[in-house]
């Protein structure tokens, strides 16, 4: 061979060694560096905070009889009567206490939706200017819960109210009557209706 082509063979192999040494060492040298464990970040475990609501719910509950009304529902324990309301000739009684009321009464028209236009249209807007009226059944009878706008006068105490068809009509003072309205505070008003049982 000549010369020039044996030097050019010969200075080949250091390059291409070079090149090898410096790949090997490219990927060695990150192995062989030490590393060192993070430091563990503390973990905080927090509790939720519980969301209030305006459930009325309590632990004791007693139950409120009216015979003239032919009606029992469950109350409050805590709620006492009210002075200044009701009337001692049905033994009608307003209940209540810082959290809410009832009271109730009974009406006659033809029909559950003349009685319910006639509670929330009154003229005098104890519902507000917007009350809403939802039809739903109760102890399986055809009922209308009124719920206030948000105009409602503030004496009126977050009213609302649930007429409810009687299985019979009820003679209240001389009276029939083919609807029974229970007025409570809305927060409360469809927890008292789930206890609502007619006598009659």
């Amino acid at each position: 061979l000549p010369i020039s082509l044996i030097m050019v063979l010969m200075m080949s192999i250091p390059v291409l060694a070079g090149c090898m040494l410096t790949s090997t060492i490219q990927v060695e040298i990150p192995t062989a560096t030490p590393t060192q464990n993070p430091t563990p970040t503390p973990t905080t475990t927090t509790t939720p905070t519980p969301t209030p609501t305006l459930a009325p719910y309590m632990d004791v509950w007693t139950t409120y009889a009216n015979s003239a009304f032919a009606v029992t529902l469950e109350y409050p324990a805590d709620w006492q009567p009210i002075p200044g309301y009701g009337s001692p000739e049905t033994g009608e009684i307003r209940y209540g206490a810082i959290n809410g009321f009832f009271h109730i009464g009974a009406m006659d028209t033809d029909t559950i939706d003349q009685a319910a236009a006639a509670e929330a249209e009154h003229k005098l807007q104890p519902y507000g200017s917007h009350p809403t009226v939802e039809a739903l059944q109760v102890q399986g009878q055809e009922a209308r819960l009124i719920l206030p706008s948000d105009d409602q006068p503030a004496g009126m105490q977050h009213q609302a109210a649930i007429i409810v068809r009687y299985p019979q009509p009820v003679n209240v003072i001389g009276t029939p009557c083919r609807f029974f309205v229970l007025y409570a505070d809305y927060p409360h008003i469809r927890t008292f209706a789930q206890t609502l049982h007619f006598t009659n």
